[in-house]
């Protein structure tokens, strides 16, 4: 337990009971004034198996969550030199999404219970760190949380502060629906056709949590598509939060484009280790070694040699069905769509004319920002709802959207969310 103290140093009393059940004291010191705020009398301490310290404030009442819960808590973060790195006064979060840490830290807490969690860096952000919030890899973070609430995966209901910024997290979207492990997330258009709903097997270019999706459907032989990359190169530098495309195929192939299909086989096998853009990057930039060539095959392994690709596993993704499915799988969407012709685009759910893109697609992308409305975005990898536009003063509301989620083998679910917007 712990004991604050006057003299500049605080103090634990740690018991030890011994195996004959007599009992050993001893008192460790702590130095205070590294920034955090001080323990109140009589915090305890635990050092979880993990070797996550947690120091418990005040105990709460009821069940304690589990690993599958979404939970509402408070919390400060603290960098190692006390300073604060993040904060929320009340945020829904699932707890599969978060730091392990945290997660486990949370799991001790009953409703209402407040506890200090130290977390090391392998079971926080790893060795990478986090550097947006200046955390190095080797750093040891803290955060205080209180437990408000308890819920359970499926439930989405969250609440957000009127005078919340741009940017702060609103809740983990959930489901009780069994789904396979790598997800795509999505707030449904009711007014977008079907063919141009998010696959967990697209290839992504941008933000995940961008506001505006463009989808491009190419094939790697057509001029106007190289051009295009290019520019699309261009804007997604300059709309790097903003902007998200997605790449599909419409091949044209055998005619107008024989060597198309081919090169679609190939970037989708770069795609399995990785290098799906830096493959497409080398197909459009090159395309003179081997748009006229009677078999490009070699040329296409030397790419994949150039970005060190392994190259026995780049010849097995090639031919395997897996890659012919999903080219056939956006070549039936696209047909569906009534496309005919490369490239193909639609921004929004709307097709978006290729000279326009071609000409000013920077001026389009202002536009389309202007024109977005919604209060949400959400990260299509995680679930992860956020703020994305500054509510009014008193904005108090509840706002209701659908989020479809699915998984790599086609299922999908679809969850509605409640946002709670409080004054």
């Amino acid at each position: 337990t712990y004991t604050q103290s006057t003299h500049g140093r605080d103090f634990f009393i740690y018991e030890i009971t011994n195996a004959d059940g007599t009992s050993d004291f001893a008192q460790v010191d702590i130095e205070v004034g590294n920034g955090y705020p001080r323990l109140p009398d009589g915090a305890v301490l635990t050092v979880l198996d993990s070797t996550v310290e947690v120091f418990d404030f005040e105990l709460g009442s009821g069940v304690n969550p589990v690993a599958t819960d979404t939970v509402n808590v408070a919390y400060v973060g603290y960098l190692p030199n006390g300073d604060i790195f993040d904060q929320s006064d009340g945020v829904d979060f699932a707890l599969t999404s978060l730091i392990p840490g945290f997660s486990e830290g949370v799991q001790g807490i009953q409703p209402g219970g407040s506890r200090r969690i130290v977390i090391p860096p392998s079971q926080g952000y790893g060795p990478d760190g986090l550097p947006a919030a200046n955390i190095g890899g080797t750093d040891i973070i803290t955060f205080d949380v209180t437990l408000n609430s308890v819920g359970v995966a499926g439930d989405n209901g969250f609440s957000v502060s009127e005078a919340a910024a741009i940017g702060t997290a609103v809740g983990t979207v959930t489901s009780a629906t069994t789904l396979g492990p790598d997800r795509i997330y999505e707030i449904v258009d009711d007014e977008q056709p079907s063919e141009l709903q998010l696959n967990a097997d697209d290839h992504f270019s941008g933000s995940l949590s961008a506001e505006l999706v463009l989808i491009d459907y190419q094939s790697y032989q057509c001029s106007f598509c190289a051009l295009l990359h290019d520019t699309l190169g261009t804007t997604g530098e300059e709309f790097p939060d903003e902007l998200l495309v997605v790449n599909r195929h419409l091949t044209l192939s055998p005619n107008p484009f024989p060597n198309a299909r081919q090169a679609a086989l190939s970037v989708e096998a770069a795609g399995e280790q990785g290098m799906f853009d830096d493959f497409a990057d080398l197909l459009y930039g090159n395309r003179e070694q081997w748009v006229d060539l009677a078999d490009p095959q070699p040329v296409f392994d030397d790419y994949a040699q150039q970005l060190g690709l392994d190259l026995v596993q780049f010849e097995a993704d090639r031919q395997a069905a897996e890659a012919d499915a999903s080219i056939n799988e956006d070549e039936a969407d696209a047909a569906a769509l009534g496309l005919t012709g490369t490239p193909s685009l639609f921004l929004r759910g709307r097709p978006l004319n290729v000279n326009f893109a071609l000409n000013d697609l920077a001026g389009v992308i202002e536009a389309e920002l202007e024109l977005f409305e919604s209060p949400f975005v959400i990260d299509r990898g995680t679930g992860d709802i956020m703020v994305s536009r500054a509510f009014s003063s008193d904005a108090s509301s509840v706002e209701t959207f659908d989020v479809r989620i699915s998984d790599l083998d086609g299922n999908s679910v679809i969850e509605t969310v409640t946002v709670n917007v409080t004054a």
